[in-house]
């Protein structure tokens, strides 16, 4: 009776030891067991208390914090823009190599030490974006809208109040895709949040500047010379001489050297090759529309240089150093200068040899026509051409071998002497008279009609003659006379 109540007395000692272990082992196992997906007692991650919180919360912070994710860009003139980084470019923040304690099931066993000593997750963080969005961002910026871009502009010479200075550039606003693409890229991949555009580079530049030695050797080369602006005035056209024309005339482009005399005849004969129109085939469009080609070696009507007398003039107008206007000297002028290279003009009198008619033009208008005699066809040809009236008379006689006659009104347009002139022995004109019993050349006329020639038109005025025939279009050069149709 006595040694049973003795062993009664320690039954619960050891009993209550034993629950406690098995509670201390439940609570160890049932940590391992929920430590092996939720992180450990004072675990943080990018300042953030983690505790006791399932592995997910990490996704959730990464996510977080990519969405929050902003580069803000600075541009020219103290402007910014702002990309959202996950939405413009599907920025995604994620950690690589993580160190021990990332994953809790590798170390959930010793989840108790967690509650003695705090854990900071740390591990290698990558960056993930597109390419192809980063592009698509750059090039939707306000600063690459072409409508708020000034491009870049050059220095350059310019003249003015007869002065030479150079007009400084101007760098505008233009951004290179390229750089702005890279600095952006870089930025995003180093997790900065803000980049200066101007400062990085990234602006299109005048590639020519005020200190550029060749224009300010330019500058320079022209106040040698002086200032000037010569203008030569070619009848319907103006040629500008500029100071790099007028440099051209110097010796070796050199102001101290002189002017070149060759040169500047060199340059004369040019434009004398070029704007001469004597004696040479011009479009003309005749009575029927037809567009012929007028004149050959016996014109009296058209442009024609002096080209020592215009070098000349050339040449002092250089000396002078003096903006100024001039026109080539003439030997021969035209009235007129047109686009297409006519000096006709639409004033003047047009024959035509195969219709045997004349038809008179003022500012365009046909203000009389008339049948005609032209010259004996195979002796007295008239000459085909483009003349003018060189000279008129009152009541003269023209003489010549075999005859002596007497007109009204004579009107001169070759230099051997064929003319406009009436005819008062004929009773009839027109027709196939001029291949049997023409003129010595001349062009016979009714004498009204002579008389309102005479009236109407002054010296100078251009006479078109051209042998009317369809098949001698573009080279009455070489036409021969045709019979013209019955009348």
């Amino acid at each position: 009776m006595h040694k049973h109540l003795k062993k009664s007395r320690r039954s619960p000692l050891w009993a209550i030891a034993a629950a406690l272990l098995l509670a201390a082992a439940l609570v160890y196992l049932g940590g391992v067991y929920y430590f092996r997906s939720h992180f450990p007692f004072q675990t943080s991650f990018m300042g953030e208390d983690v505790s006791q919180q399932p592995v997910q919360v990490i996704d959730e912070l990464l996510a977080a914090e990519s969405a929050a994710q902003q580069l803000t860009i600075h541009e020219k003139d103290g402007s910014t823009e702002t990309l959202q980084l996950s939405s413009a470019i599907d920025y995604r923040l994620s950690v690589a190599a993580p160190q021990e304690g990332w994953i809790p099931s590798d170390t959930s066993w010793a989840w108790p030490q967690s509650l003695f000593s705090p854990t900071e997750l740390t591990g290698q963080e990558e960056i993930d974006y597109s390419a192809e969005r980063l592009g698509e961002a750059v090039a939707s910026l306000e600063a690459m809208d072409p409508e708020n871009v000034t491009e870049p502009r050059d220095a350059y010479i310019q003249w003015e109040d007869g002065k030479c200075f150079i007009v400084p550039e101007e760098d505008g606003n233009q951004l290179s895709f390229e750089k702005v693409f890279s600095v952006i890229q870089a930025a995003v991949e180093a997790g900065q949040d803000w980049v200066d555009l101007e400062a990085s580079g990234c602006y299109n530049t005048a590639t020519i500047r005020r200190d550029d030695e060749e224009l300010n050797a330019y500058v320079a080369l022209y106040e040698a010379i002086g200032f000037q602006e010569i203008t030569l005035d070619m009848t319907g056209v103006q040629i500008i001489l500029t100071p790099d024309d007028v440099l051209s005339f110097y010796r070796e482009g050199d102001p101290e050297s002189g002017l070149d005399e060759d040169r500047i005849r060199a340059y004369v004969a040019d434009l004398k090759a070029q704007y001469d129109t004597y004696e040479q085939q011009r479009p003309f469009t005749d009575h029927y529309g037809q567009e012929i080609l007028a004149g050959t070696w016996a014109d009296t009507y058209g442009f024609k240089m002096d080209l020592d007398a215009t070098a000349a003039l050339l040449t002092e107008t250089l000396e002078s150093k003096q903006t100024a206007e001039i026109a080539p000297v003439w030997i021969n002028a035209g009235w007129v200068r047109e686009e297409n290279g006519s000096d006709i003009g639409d004033t003047y009198i047009e024959v035509s040899i195969s219709e045997q008619h004349l038809w008179a033009y003022v500012d365009g208008e046909q203000i009389l026509d008339t049948d005609v005699v032209t010259g004996n066809t195979g002796n007295h040809d008239t000459p085909r051409g483009v003349f003018r009236i060189m000279g008129k008379a009152r009541d003269t006689y023209l003489t010549g071998t075999g005859y002596r006659s007497f007109v009204n009104y004579w009107m001169q347009i070759t230099r051997d002497g064929v003319g406009l002139h009436d005819a008062s022995w004929r009773s009839y004109f027109g027709g196939n008279i001029y291949t049997y019993s023409g003129s010595h050349g001349c062009v016979n006329l009714p004498s009204s009609v002579a008389r309102e020639l005479f009236n109407i038109y002054p010296v100078d005025t251009p006479v078109v003659i051209s042998q009317g025939a369809e098949e001698c279009m573009y080279s009455l050069s070489n036409c021969t006379p045709m019979m013209a149709p019955p009348s």
